[in-house]
């Protein structure tokens, strides 16, 4: 296996292989790992793969190597194969920086955006070919900005957990996705790993 090295990988099922999961990283090796490291400890934020995980187990899923890519088409590429592929276990089907599978260093993020041509319509980052969800650095930055707002988890049957002063505190302590937890307090997302999140302010 050639390891090391930055591209678009996939994760399949030996059982049921029409599920797959599409993902890219500049380091392919690391990543794989902190997908087992996730999956082992039942705190992956892919809840489809997880599920499958605990019922099938480590040996079930096969790793291979897509492409090799340049770092700075990663998200370009990745894009393309989630149109082509149609992935089972990909809770989406937009590429994205913030929380995503790649992991490139902030010149490569803006090499990336200026690259893809990012740009606002609506409130929303959109690129050119008309997708939507692709988030810019720039935009990555006024979100981390943002005056913090209390947010409130749940569990899936509305049990109160914990209180949070901000979308990132919560984040970063439970390794969970910045914008995904956003979408789910702008009513995009109904959960997000296993978790309801609320404003304080709006319940």
């Amino acid at each position: 296996m050639n390891w090391g090295i930055s591209g678009i990988y996939k994760i399949e099922s030996k059982i049921k292989p029409e599920r797959i999961y599409i993902g890219s990283s500049s380091d392919i090796r690391r990543r794989w790992g902190a997908h087992l490291r996730n999956l082992k400890n039942n705190r992956h934020d892919n809840i489809k793969m997880q599920g499958h995980y605990n019922k099938y187990g480590k040996e079930d899923l096969i790793f291979s190597i897509i492409e090799i890519c340049d770092i700075s088409v990663l998200l370009e590429k990745e894009q393309h194969y989630l149109d082509t592929c149609n992935p089972n276990f990909n809770l989406s089907k937009t590429a994205v920086i913030a929380g995503g599978s790649s992991e490139c260093k902030l010149e490569t993020r803006l090499k990336i955006s200026k690259t893809l041509k990012l740009g606002y319509e609506n409130g929303r980052v959109t690129w050119n070919k008309g997708k939507s969800g692709v988030y810019s650095e720039e935009y990555l930055i006024k979100m981390r900005e943002r005056p913090k707002k209390p947010i409130l988890q749940f569990d899936l049957e509305m049990n109160f957990i914990k209180e949070w002063d901000s979308i990132v505190g919560a984040a970063r302590t439970l390794s969970l996705h910045e914008a995904s937890i956003s979408h789910c307090l702008g009513g995009r997302y109904k959960q997000h790993h296993g978790f309801v999140w609320k404003y304080k302010n709006a319940v």
